[in-house]
Formats: structure tokens, C-alpha cells, sequence
């Protein structure tokens, strides 16, 4: 087909893939240069899932020169504008008998795709942070036993021994973050009075020029942020205090920070807590990932997840731990399996 281009097809796939289904129930499909019963043009070939409304006009008025027209070319070209007025008419009266839908859905599906990234963006943070922890156990592991002291003389020194605590933490209004500088970038952003709801809403920013972040270090492209009710937070806290709190949040077998002041902690205990955070927030992306899809079914999870998950491998690769490393690894196979399988059961 002639008119089903390259660029076309990407146009007609942008349209699924950003489009809410709801929206997509009805669609109008206009075919300029072309008479309905003499048109070859397969409208099966948009993929379109909803409605189809064709309209077809021979616009051929507008490619030549009047000078040139015959007497029966003027009356050719003049019935074929008279029909193409007929038709705007109807689309007109098409448009006019579709039911009104709210913008809501917009604004759910914008703001699923922030959660996403600032779920990704908390995974990332808790790899640093048990980067942190096993650096700091490694090195009081190797003075005591040098020192060959007791059990109870090293967890005092957990009790004392400082280490940064990287977080992303709940914030009373938005602000546009970065996941791969850990920063807010733009305290307070006011995203929600634009009138722009799409995936590229954040380089709207008043952060960015260009689409670049002018606070990231690297000029951090603004598809690595996200708007959201949260900010980072960077405190130094004692490693007993900063392991109990992780065990808090992801090991349901912990009770209270004293159920470990009798043992000493190890790096497989970190590696446990990385393995269930990590379980934890698998199961949230499917769940925001499933909503995504059950909102806009052609959703593209794979380009949307591309950047998100190049992060996390750049993570991975940091951690010194093989074991860890592993679990690392694990997760992101897990992750890229999951969409693999939205997107099988999408083209079915």
C-alpha cells in the first residue's frame, strides 16, 4: 500500500501505544485524494480495535493550476468540492454523536508511569544503600578479626559506626526527580497546570531546555525523571539503625530493631533483605504495569521500561558482592520477563 509509509506506520503505532482504549473506541479515519468505491486502501491495516469511521475525500482541486482547467474539468473538480463539503458535514455531525469522555483517564495513565519510575527509582536507591552496608560490615569484619574481639564489643561499634542513608521519602506536594542522579531537581514543580498530558509532560519543566535537566550533573535527559509526592533525603545514621530500618520495611519475620542486637550482623543478612525488597517491589510494578495495560492495551511496556532497567544493570554491576550481584541480576531477568509477557498477551 502506497500510503501505509514507514512513517505512517510509526504514526498509527504512537497512536495505540499513548492512546487510552476508551478513547480509541471511536476513531475517524479521513482519506484525502481517494473516492470511497475507488480507494484500495485496506483500513484493517491501521490495526485500529474500535469503531472505524472512514471518510473520503478528492481534495485534486488543490494540486493544479485553474488556469489549465478544461470546462469539464472545472465541473469534475467543482462536484468533487461540493462532496468533500458534504463530508466534513457529516464528519461534523460524526463527532457531534460521540459520547463525551473525561481527560481523567489521562491523568490516571500519566500518573501510573510516574509510580513506575519512582519504584524503579526506589530499587535503585535500596541497591546503594546495601552497597553501603556491606562495605561498612566488610571493614568491621576484617578489624575484629584482627582484634579477635567478642560478639557483644562488635555490636557496639554497629551501634556507632556512621554511614551515609540515601531515601526516597513522602513529600506534601511534587517535585521532579531524577533516577539517575537521586535528586529533586525541581522542588515544588507545578507540572499539574500544564496543559500538555503525555509522555513528554516533563520537558515542560521550567528545569529543562531543550529536554535537558539544567540541575542533573550530566544534563540528564528528561525522560530519566519523573513527577511525583516525594523527595530525596540524605542523612548519616549508625549502621545498626540503618540495617534495622530496611529490616523494618522488608523482612516479615522482624518484629522490632531487638531482634538483632544479639547476633552479629552479616552480609548474608543483607543479602536476604535485598532479595525481599526486591520480591516487594516486583510485585508492585506488575501491579501498576497490569493497570497501565488494562487502561491503554497497546501500551509500549518494553520502551517504556528500556532506560529504567539500563539503570538498574549500571547498579548491579557496582555491587562488589557476587551473591548480591546475583539477586541483582535475578530481579532484572524477572522484570524483563514480565513485559515480555504483557506484550505477547497484547499482540494475541
Amino acid at each position: 500500500m502506497s500510503r501505509l509509509t514507514t512513517n505512517f506506520r510509526y504514526a498509527i503505532n504512537c497512536l495505540n501505544s499513548n492512546i487510552p482504549n476508551i478513547i480509541l473506541e471511536n476513531v475517524i479515519v479521513i482519506l484525502t485524494n481517494a473516492k470511497k468505491y475507488e480507494s484500495p486502501f485496506d483500513l484493517k491495516l491501521l490495526n485500529l480495535h474500535g469503531k472505524v469511521y472512514p471518510f473520503y475525500m478528492q481534495n485534486g482541486a488543490f494540486v493544479s493550476d485553474p488556469k489549465r482547467w478544461t470546462k469539464s474539468i472545472r465541473n469534475e473538480l467543482h462536484y468533487d468540492w461540493n462532496n468533500s463539503m458534504n463530508q466534513i458535514k457529516l464528519i461534523l455531525e460524526t463527532i457531534d454523536s460521540f459520547k463525551q469522555i473525561s481527560i481523567d483517564i489521562f491523568l490516571r495513565m500519566k500518573q501510573i508511569r510516574n509510580d513506575i519510575k519512582s519504584i524503579i527509582h526506589q530499587i535503585r536507591l535500596e541497591m546503594i544503600q546495601i552497597q553501603k552496608i556491606q562495605d561498612a560490615i566488610a571493614q568491621l569484619d576484617l578489624t575484629f578479626k584482627q582484634t579477635n574481639r567478642d560478639v557483644a564489643t562488635y555490636q557496639d561499634h554497629t551501634r556507632h559506626h556512621i554511614v551515609e542513608k540515601i531515601q526516597q521519602i513522602d513529600a506534601p506536594h511534587h517535585s521532579t526527580l531524577c533516577v539517575n542522579c537521586n535528586q529533586v531537581c525541581h522542588n515544588n514543580c507545578r507540572l499539574n497546570e500544564t496543559n500538555i498530558v503525555d509522555a513528554q509532560i516533563l520537558s515542560q519543566c521550567l528545569v529543562m531546555k531543550n529536554g535537558k535537566c539544567q540541575q542533573c550533573q550530566n544534563h540528564c535527559s528528561y525522560t530519566n525523571h519523573y513527577h511525583a509526592k516525594k523527595t530525596i533525603q540524605i542523612s548519616h545514621e549508625t549502621l545498626h539503625d540503618v540495617l534495622s530500618d530496611l529490616k523494618e520495611k522488608y523482612d516479615q519475620t522482624y518484629q522490632n530493631s531487638n531482634n538483632c542486637q544479639e547476633k552479629i550482623i552479616t552480609v548474608s543478612e543483607t543479602k536476604e533483605l535485598l532479595e525481599q525488597a526486591l520480591q516487594q517491589k516486583l510485585k508492585e510494578i506488575k501491579n501498576k504495569s497490569i493497570q497501565l495495560n488494562e487502561i491503554c492495551s497497546s501500551f509500549n511496556l518494553a520502551n517504556e521500561f528500556k532506560d529504567l532497567i539500563r539503570l538498574l544493570k549500571t547498579e548491579s554491576n557496582s555491587i562488589r558482592n557476587s551473591e548480591t550481584k546475583l539477586k541483582a541480576e535475578k530481579f532484572i531477568r524477572k522484570l524483563n520477563k514480565f513485559i515480555r509477557l504483557i506484550e505477547e498477551k497484547t499482540r494475541k
